[in-house]
């Protein structure tokens, strides 16, 4: 290799390495996981797809994550948001995040991340009825009360979903834990 060539390359690697630094991608999945979280230790306990961006679930002696992965190229990864799973109230039979932020469209990119301590919960379902006032007993109330309704399936406990959202969608979420008969058995914002 010609000496043009190596200074050549090691240009590419320098700008390469101040350009991966702050922008706050790496070469691996893994070591983007693990900066993102406070907690040392973990490993990833679950994990969903959507498009280029990965939903992770990591869990760490102290804590659970839920983590939104961009990768770019296939090959540099970063993490957007990472959000504790966490009760609202500590007899809470699901443990929840959601995190959003408005994107170029004034759409707000959304990421919600659910663990069920019920294994009897296989869909939750999150809607932004009026929970507060007087709350509904069946799925097609609940449906008829609020503007929006996502059904997520639950998977080895666990349930995610990113997802972009309207403004006017945006928050007040109501949590529902649903069994296979269609059984509310948990419900809590």
């Amino acid at each position: 290799m010609t000496r043009t060539m190596m200074v050549l390359l090691l240009f590419v690697l320098v700008l390469g390495w101040f350009w991966l630094v702050p922008s706050g991608y790496t070469w691996s999945e893994k070591r983007a996981l693990e900066q993102a979280v406070p907690a040392p230790g973990g490993s990833k306990v679950y994990e969903k797809a959507f498009g280029s961006h990965k939903v992770v679930i990591w869990k760490t002696p102290v804590m659970t994550y839920a983590q939104l992965l961009e990768t770019r190229w296939g090959i540099l990864h970063r993490v957007i948001t990472a959000a504790q799973l966490a009760p609202r109230l500590p007899d809470d039979a699901l443990l929840r995040t959601w995190s959003a932020h408005l994107n170029e469209s004034k759409q707000y990119e959304t990421l919600f991340a659910i663990e069920t301590l019920d294994p009897e919960m296989t869909t939750v379902l999150i809607s932004n009825d009026p929970m507060d006032d007087e709350a509904a007993d069946t799925l097609d109330e609940i449906r008829q009360r609020s503007s929006l309704s996502l059904e997520l399936k639950v998977e080895d406990r666990y349930a995610v979903l990113y997802t972009e959202l309207p403004a006017a969608e945006e928050g007040g979420f109501v949590f529902r834990g649903i069994d296979s008969q269609g059984q509310i058995k948990f419900a809590g914002r």
